[in-house]
């Protein structure tokens, strides 16, 4: 090619770039008008609003429980970004609820338990009305997701509390005037919240005494109106009988008299039951989470616990005459309560143990009715509700129709071994259970073959049973039959006790039956004797049978006696 022609087409090269440049620069601008135009047109179409709402639980606990929660509530999309932030989308139609959004979601930790949320709702609107559909119902789906049990303040908390945020506003806005440092501001800034909310429990706690007061129906007392002796000594076998068989100790909440330890009685002293007078007989104890409880005694209720939305808890107490009324009753979604005079008054945990909230009702129910007996049968019923089906088909397998069980306990015999202690109303078996299933043992005594049952130190210095009998209170039950000694090792010593005490009570029985019968035998026999001299003495009255002959035959009976 000449150096003309390869001028001539580098020319045209640089010429058609040139253009192509051209091009792109008109496209470019182009496309940022367009762009314009769109962002423009989104700003009228998108409108956004940020709430605030102060929630129970740590950021990290929301962080990683509330995207399953929006899910349940229609939110797609839900992601946590890198700045810890929880965004979602929003779509849902429907006549009432429907709408569409995006969220995001900010949390900041604050002192105690509690965490700020903050929640930024874009929506997007075709009218004024359509918007504030959407984000209505948006912000109502964030609500649902944190669970509404889990909100301690937001927008709709006014009321009693106004006054005192102003109160504690003004003090704060003078501290700040008077140029106080960031830390003394932020020390009276704590101390003016705890402040408010002591107030507005102490509110709570009024009315929720006024209430009651306004409900006495003049009646008397559920307490009350039993002796003392009486009240106690019912309350003791309610707990041996009905509640303490088969109780898993480190789950339960409740104790009765008069098995409620001198150290809970120190700890509730020194929570709530400030006052509780050495007079006083404590007769229920229920120890719940974070120091919270109630304590029945026969002359007052004790207690201390919060209130929805009221951080700070209160506490006090209760003239036991006010209380015509106590029942244990479960709620329609939140579980169970404590009622007095038919006013709701405790919450009570069901998660844990829900046999504290049954052997309370039950407690009660019997307190409402002056139904103070406790047939076997009942027992026996009770204690059935506790037994794993297994294990208790395995023990029916050897009663007899009219035989109840009475008690039930177990100890570790080893780390994969149980031992149980089973009480019924005619003897005493023991099962050795492999807790895998891998074998069984039983033995079966009679309450009047057994010689001797007592609690003994353990003798294995295993670890294990070193530790459980040390922080437990454990010990081992010895069992002498005929000879031979048994040992169930490392039970709870009130329970080794009370296996004890329904041992012997049962060998007492078995051995007052065989006198009560040769009693009853000798008294029938002497009966028979003297109908028939009677019958002889007719026949010598009427001539049948001589002075002599009526003599001999009577003597002959009379040697019997």
């Amino acid at each position: 090619m000449s150096l003309f022609n390869k001028l001539k087409k580098a020319t045209e090269d640089i010429k058609k770039t040139l253009d192509d440049a051209n091009i792109m620069e008109k496209a470019k601008g182009a496309t940022d008008t367009i762009k314009s135009k769109v962002d423009e047109v989104s700003s009228k179409l998108s409108k956004s609003k940020t709430e605030t709402l102060i929630v129970k639980g740590k950021k990290e606990y929301w962080l990683n429980h509330l995207p399953s929660q929006l899910e349940k509530e229609s939110f797609k999309n839900i992601s946590v970004n890198n700045n810890h932030q929880i965004e979602a989308k929003y779509s849902k139609i429907a006549m009432n609820a429907g709408g569409r959004g995006n969220i995001k979601i900010s949390f900041v930790d604050l002192d105690g338990e509690n965490t700020k949320a903050t929640i930024e709702i874009s929506v997007a609107v075709d009218t004024a009305t359509s918007m504030q559909v959407n984000y209505k119902n948006i912000y109502e789906a964030v609500r649902k997701s944190f669970g509404e049990d889990a909100i301690v303040a937001g927008e709709e908390f006014k009321g009693i509390y106004d006054d005192v945020v102003k109160d504690r506003q003004d003090k704060i806005q003078d501290l700040k005037d008077n140029g106080l440092d960031k830390l003394k501001f932020q020390s009276a800034e704590k101390k003016q919240e705890l402040e408010a909310q002591e107030r507005m429990a102490q509110v709570v706690l009024s009315e929720k005494i006024d209430r009651l007061e306004h409900s006495i129906n003049g009646g008397q007392g559920i307490i009350a109106k039993y002796p003392k002796g009486k009240l106690t000594e019912f309350t003791k076998e309610f707990y041996e009988k009905l509640c303490m068989p088969g109780t898993k100790w480190e789950y339960t909440k409740l104790s009765f008299h008069p098995y409620i330890t001198d150290k809970a009685i120190t700890k509730v002293k020194s929570s709530f039951a400030t006052d509780l007078d050495e007079k006083e007989t404590p007769l229920v104890l229920y120890a719940g989470f974070i120091k919270e409880g109630f304590l029945i005694t026969d002359k007052h209720i004790y207690f201390r616990m919060k209130e929805k939305n009221i951080s700070h808890p209160y506490k006090g107490k209760i003239d036991i005459n006010m209380i015509h009324s106590m029942k244990v009753k479960e709620l329609s979604k939140e579980g169970t309560a404590l009622f007095l005079n038919n006013e709701q008054f405790f919450y009570i945990d069901t998660d844990s143990n829900s046999y504290d909230a049954l052997n309370l009702k039950k407690y009660l129910d019997k307190l409402n009715q002056g139904d103070f007996h406790i047939p076997n049968q009942e027992i026996s019923a009770v204690l059935e509700e506790k037994i794993e089906p297994k294990l208790l088909n395995r023990i029916k397998g050897f009663l007899y129709e009219d035989e109840y069980i009475l008690y039930l306990a177990f100890g570790l015999d080893s780390i994969t071994a149980r031992d149980w202690v089973v009480c019924t109303t005619q003897r005493l078996v023991l099962i050795n259970r492999e807790m895998f299933g891998l074998s069984e043992q039983i033995k079966q005594f009679e309450y009047e073959n057994i010689t001797s049952i007592s609690t003994a130190k353990s003798t294995d210095a295993g670890l294990l049973t070193d530790l459980l009998a040390t922080a437990f209170k454990q010990c081992d039950l010895e069992i002498y039959v005929a000879g031979s000694n048994f040992r169930i090792e490392t039970l709870n010593r009130i329970e080794a006790e009370r296996v004890i005490k329904v041992v012997n009570e049962y060998r007492r029985k078995s051995k007052a039956a065989p006198v009560a019968a040769s009693r009853e035998e000798g008294r029938s026999q002497g009966e028979d004797i003297l109908a028939q001299i009677e019958k002889l003495a007719n026949l010598k009255n009427n001539g049948i049978l001589t002075e002599e002959e009526f003599q001999s035959k009577k003597s002959e009976l009379l040697a019997k006696l």
